[in-house]
């Protein structure tokens, strides 16, 4: 799978650094908006203003979630999300998801992929 990395602004002075290591995350519609509006939603929750806050989210396949679970949680399994929050004001933190696990579940939920990984996120 091909790397690739872009920024998404979340207004003035915040962003979200979206890291795309399986390239099937960039088939599934409107994934960058929804990515956007769940981060806006957490930032909210967070209390955090848009423009002090930044997030990384990596869209990665099951085997390389079930290696970070492994060496973070000591399961080694996939899982549909890892999130590893940064306990800094400006920095949200890290979320890690897997593209084979979360469309799987969204198939099986009867939602749309977007939905779905909007929710892990928040």
């Amino acid at each position: 799978m091909g790397d690739d990395t872009e920024s998404l602004s979340l207004g003035p002075g915040g962003a979200i650094e979206l890291m795309i290591e399986d390239a099937r995350w960039l088939l599934v519609d409107g994934l960058p908006d929804a990515l956007d509006a769940a981060v806006r939603a957490l930032g909210e929750h967070c209390n955090v203003a848009d423009a002090r806050f930044a997030a990384s989210i990596l869209l990665c396949d099951d085997s390389r979630i079930q290696a970070l679970n492994a060496q973070f949680r000591n399961k080694n399994r996939a899982t549909n999300v890892l999130s590893f929050p940064s306990g800094d004001d400006d920095y949200i933190g890290d979320i890690a998801l897997a593209y084979e696990t979360v469309t799987r579940e969204a198939q099986e939920s009867g939602l749309a992929c977007t939905a779905h990984t909007s929710h892990l996120v928040v």
